[in-house]
């Protein structure tokens, strides 16, 4: 069953440097301002989220729509609603007074759209201030008749690299009937994080109408990378290299003897600086208010190669990137 996931991750390593962009959150720093010449992402609560659209037919069919196929169906639905809702409702005449009496009783109420659509948002709240993971699945909209049933499950898989099988950790499963089914309908589960890992999440929605055939659509999310304490992995972006700062590969490392580390001096960072250079060009930087940070840190093993290191600021270095690994 997680073959999926194999595929999805190995599609996810070979763009290691766009794997947080599902997110969907701004390329803003919350705790420290992003430096000239770089966009960070460093926020304390994070989240990842799937939507799923059903469309139900008066035929008896369900189909899996698109979220432009919903939000077309969407202005419809309330371009019908206001073309009803501007029919005159009271007797307006010199001699009528706005009262309920002079409600007009026959106006039309909207005819009955010729199908039927659903919006089911699942979403994995990262929160590094209570150090766990929410999951949460919610019926976000309904136009025309509601389902008649709704189940929905949503898992938390787990992994110490970005690729391998994946293990489910959490999940959440619940059905709703009836008049059970409203907007704003919610489920959610919490899961207390204790290690780094890699994180994936699956949704499966199933969704039934009077007199038509079910249908099941799944979404899936992630890789995402985090700390024991549920903090993203920073995205850093530098505009002169038109490069992310990578992310590590695999996050069961042992931390490494003193005397074993591979060293660091400023011949090392010179020679580093003349090779940046020689590749990307010269940003003309102050390379003496510049860090030269290991993706993977000597102190887990990491080397000097040049895919191994990336400039940053001293600012980001020590008040974003380092901060992490403490928690590591």
């Amino acid at each position: 069953m997680f073959k999926k996931f194999f595929y999805m991750s190995l599609i996810v390593l070979l763009f290691l440097v766009s794997i947080f962009s599902f997110t969907g959150v701004s390329l803003a720093a919350e705790n420290v301002a992003s430096p000239d010449g770089y966009k960070v992402v460093d926020k304390k609560v994070n989240h990842v989220t799937e939507n799923i659209y059903l469309e139900y037919k008066k035929d008896g069919q369900t189909k899996t729509i698109t979220k432009q196929e919903f939000k077309n169906a969407e202005a419809k639905a309330k371009e019908e609603y206001n073309k009803h809702r501007q029919n005159k409702i009271y007797n307006t005449s010199k001699k009528a007074t706005l009262s309920p009496n002079n409600i007009n009783k026959k106006i039309k109420s909207p005819q009955a759209t010729a199908a039927s659509y659903l919006e089911v948002n699942t979403s994995a709240t990262f929160d590094s201030n209570k150090k766990n993971i929410t999951l949460t699945a919610t019926i976000n909209k309904i136009i025309g008749t509601p389902p008649i049933i709704i189940i929905t499950g949503y898992n938390l898989y787990s992994n110490k690299a970005v690729l391998g099988g994946f293990n489910k950790v959490a999940g959440l499963q619940k059905e709703w009937t009836g008049s059970q089914i409203k907007v704003g309908q919610q489920t959610s589960k919490v899961y207390n994080v204790t290690s780094t890992n890699f994180w994936m999440t699956s949704s499966v929605i199933t969704a039934g109408w009077a007199g038509g055939n079910p249908k099941t659509d799944t979404a899936q999310s992630g890789p995402v990378l985090t700390n024991k304490k549920a903090q993203f992995y920073p995205n850093i972006y530098t505009e002169f290299m038109k490069k992310s700062m990578p992310i590590p590969e695999r996050e069961d490392m042992k931390a490494v003897p003193i005397e074993k580390r591979v060293p660091w001096n400023n011949t090392l960072r010179g020679q580093y600086i003349k090779k940046f250079i020689d590749t990307y060009g010269d940003p003309k930087w102050d390379w003496s208010t510049a860090d030269i940070h290991h993706v993977v840190p000597r102190e887990y093993g990491g080397t000097n190669n040049f895919s191994n290191l990336y400039p940053l600021t001293r600012e980001l270095h020590q008040q974003v990137v380092s901060p992490w690994w403490v928690n590591y």
